[in-house]
């Protein structure tokens, strides 16, 4: 996917497992292993914030990216359709082309990459420590009161 833009594609992590075997990769502009600084500088110059995964039950790199104001194109898995619907684009991680031709149109469209991150950013508001102490502390509330507690697009808690 990275060959088919004619802008760099950064990645950031270790390319070593754990095992000691490397990865070689092409097209990419391997960062390494950031510390919080590291990365709090790369979402910080807003880029766009690509995630291809197959499954990702929540996802912290992205949220850290969209409270950075990042525009997100995301693979289209339930976890993330559930929590970024409105708030980032969706591509088949299969498809290649698919996901270039999304990160080319925001980087065509200013407009629309802030756009995009500015929905990212306020959809992220949601999932913050305050959010998710008034969740547990309403969840706690209904088990006292036998009251059941909706949270986030209506979905029991």
């Amino acid at each position: 996917m990275a060959a088919r833009l004619d802008w760099p594609l950064r990645a950031a992590g270790s390319m070593e497992s754990p095992g000691g075997e490397r990865v070689e990769v092409m097209h990419l502009d391997c960062l390494g292993r950031l510390d919080d600084q590291g990365i709090a500088a790369q979402l910080g110059e807003r880029p766009i914030f690509l995630s291809l995964a197959r499954y990702e039950p929540f996802g912290l790199a992205v949220l850290e990216a969209a409270s950075a104001g990042c525009a997100l194109v995301l693979s289209d898995v339930a976890s993330f359709r559930e929590l970024w619907k409105g708030a980032a684009l969706f591509v088949d991680p299969e498809d290649a082309e698919g996901a270039a031709a999304a990160i080319r149109g925001l980087v065509e469209d200013p407009d629309e990459r802030l756009r995009q991150g500015s929905a990212a950013r306020t959809r992220s508001s949601c999932y913050g420590v305050d959010a998710m102490t008034s969740g547990v502390v309403a969840v706690f509330r209904g088990c006292w009161t036998g009251t059941p507690v909706r949270s986030l697009a209506g979905a029991a808690a």
